[in-house]
């Protein structure tokens, strides 16, 4: 609408005052009002996913959003398959300043009431914890991410700014704002407006990390062989 009459006026005199016509400016659009994220968010808080199973989450994950301003690497890619142990591991591989960082193993050992995994990257001796919060199993996710080291508290609560909350899909691209609302509202105090999409600059490939048993005296001898036709 109109700018008032008293406020146009005050205007006048800050713009002159700073050596500026009232024509260098434009109005600013109110079509669209956004709402303000809600203060005291407690991230370790949010709500997990309803009998959960970790068996149906297994296969390739791609994070695709993050909350704003909490993210170090991109292009990433995480793959859960069920051990031939009974346990859950997993391959993460990530890209930083457009380079590849390579795979790292993940482990997942069932935590807190059952529902919120430890997670172990690689030989690193700080966990960290992992909790999903919402899942369709077959196309989008929302995990809620805690840091190990000094974001991980002994009870089990994260330090503020090691706790993050990612959106993942199946497919790398195919994430939409209209999904990511729909997840944030499971949530509670998140929006779509607290995430920032994920850079793809990169495609690194998940390699299978060298198997200590697999040695020399492991690897199988061919029978019945005839050097003689092997000479040339």
């Amino acid at each position: 609408g109109d700018i008032p009459g008293d406020v146009n006026e005050r205007m006048n005199e800050v713009i002159h005052d700073a050596c500026l016509e009232k024509g260098d400016f434009v109005q600013s659009s109110y079509e669209v009002t956004c709402k303000l994220r809600q203060d005291g968010c407690e991230l370790a808080g949010l709500p997990t996913q309803e009998d959960f199973s970790m068996d149906k989450f297994t296969g390739d994950w791609y994070p695709v959003a993050r909350l704003r301003n909490t993210g170090v690497v991109d292009s990433a890619r995480l793959r859960i398959k069920l051990s031939e142990d009974g346990t859950y591991a997993g391959l993460f591989s990530a890209a930083r300043n457009g380079e590849c960082l390579g795979t790292k193993a993940v482990t997942f050992t069932p935590g807190y009431q059952g529902h919120q995994y430890d997670i172990q990257i690689a030989t690193d001796e700080n966990k960290g914890v992992a909790r999903v919060v919402y899942t369709d199993y077959s196309e989008v996710a929302l995990l809620y991410l805690c840091r190990g080291g000094d974001g991980l508290r002994s009870d089990g609560s994260c330090t503020p700014g090691n706790a993050n909350v990612i959106a993942m899909s199946r497919a790398p691209h195919s994430l939409i704002r209209d999904q990511i609302r729909r997840m944030a509202t499971h949530a509670g105090c998140l929006s779509e407006h607290d995430f920032e999409w994920i850079p793809r600059t990169e495609e690194c490939e998940l390699v299978v990390p060298f198997d200590e048993a697999c040695t020399v005296d492991n690897i199988p001898v061919a029978e019945n062989v005839d050097l003689k036709q092997m000479i040339g």
